[in-house]
């Protein structure tokens, strides 16, 4: 997304899914120290087994669920925190930056994700200009897993009819 920022002749557009935008930097860290208090013994396991069924509506016998768990694995703690702070350090100015977006973005989540409702991406396509919100149906958090294919058609159309939500060349709106 930044690169179609600072790099606008490089970039067509833009997807982001489930990316969580609005959120004061208190709450974010509430969500890190809870996610640290799943971890005993320097394991990943309870940490995985927590997100793991809140990203996908696989059941947790599925093959795509084992794939999901190998991949967790394979991040050390320490990397998987760094990232989730890294985050959160630098959201303020990411969002600021946002705002002077020229591509289309499309905000993708799924209708069934516990950890990001739907609403919430609603409310992103007011600050991030030349964007809107959609949903797939019958996916969780990672739409691009339980829903690919309705995910790639969605996401094909957007950029195909250049869409956007439409905006209000009133101030006060």
């Amino acid at each position: 997304m930044l690169l179609g920022i600072f790099k606008p002749e490089m970039v067509l557009g833009c997807s982001l899914h489930s990316i969580p935008l609005f959120f004061p930097k208190s709450t974010a860290a509430k969500f890190i120290e809870h996610r640290r208090s799943l971890v005993q013994n320097n394991s990943i396991e309870l940490l995985a087994d927590h997100v793991i069924p809140n990203i996908t509506l696989y059941t947790s016998d599925s093959p795509e669920n084992s794939q999901l768990y190998e991949g967790f694995y394979k991040v050390s703690l320490e990397t998987y925190f760094e990232l989730s702070e890294a985050f959160v350090d630098i959201h303020d100015e990411i969002f600021v930056q946002l705002k002077g977006n020229t591509k289309p973005v499309v905000i993708v989540s799924g209708d069934l994700d516990p950890i990001y409702p739907t609403y919430l991406f609603g409310l992103q396509t007011t600050y991030i200009p030349n964007s809107q919100c959609m949903t797939i149906i019958n996916s969780s958090n990672m739409t691009f897993y339980d829903q690919p294919e309705e995910t790639y058609k969605e996401i094909h159309h957007f950029f195909q009819n250049g869409n956007a939500s439409p905006k209000s060349e009133d101030a006060f709106l």
